[in-house]
């Protein structure tokens, strides 16, 4: 339950932090760099989820191996370095909303996995369907409008192509996230109950 509040309370933090800013959203502005001044409560965000990045990184080594676990590995440094070059090189409109549309679907998932280990599987597996449909929208529709879209438009320099390459890598992974759940997905509307999303059978 302790991630269930944790990735809920990040969550709730970027949708404060972007609703303080004017650029928000507003795709066409994600690339500006010139005169751009970081404000301290971006700032702020940003320590917070490299902090959690980097915890998550060194920490999924003491918890029980996952199928997908160099898959999240992959996340979770792809994630770091594009946070940190973005906030480095003033590309922190991008970052702040990469961690926000990600966000979105994590407490779905950790409040699904808490209610089954607690013994109410038909609940689990309605906030796992909410979860799948958060993560597809967020992910596979949000993600490629608002950020890898405007990619196209930014201007030509080695940070428009480094920070491409990495948001281009986590869609990828999204991608074949999304082909696990649609997989899970079938086997509930098939009458089979949800384990876990990444349990070792899987």
């Amino acid at each position: 339950m302790w991630k269930f509040c944790l990735y809920s309370s990040l969550f709730l933090i970027g949708i404060f932090v972007m609703t303080q800013e004017e650029w928000a959203f507003d795709t066409t502005r994600y690339w500006e760099t010139e005169n751009l001044t970081i404000s301290y409560i971006v700032y702020t965000y940003y320590v917070i989820e490299i902090g959690h990045y980097v915890y998550a990184t060194l920490t999924i080594h003491t918890e029980p191996k996952q199928s997908d676990f160099y898959q999240m590995i992959f996340h979770h440094i792809s994630t770091i370095f594009l946070m940190v070059f973005s906030l480095a090189y003033g590309y922190h409109r991008i970052g702040c909303t990469v961690t926000l549309i990600t966000d979105a679907s994590d407490p779905f998932l950790e409040l699904a996995k808490s209610v089954k280990y607690n013994g109410n599987q038909k609940l689990a597996d309605h906030l796992f369907t909410l979860f799948a449909v958060v993560f597809i929208v967020s992910r596979m529709m949000i993600y490629p409008y608002a950020i890898l879209l405007p990619c196209f438009h930014a201007p030509l320099t080695l940070m428009t192509v480094i920070l491409p390459c990495l948001l281009w890598c986590l869609q990828a992974l999204f991608a074949l996230w999304t082909f696990m759940i649609l997989r899970i997905a079938y086997r509930l509307v098939s009458g089979v109950s949800v384990d876990d999303t990444r349990d070792q059978d899987d």
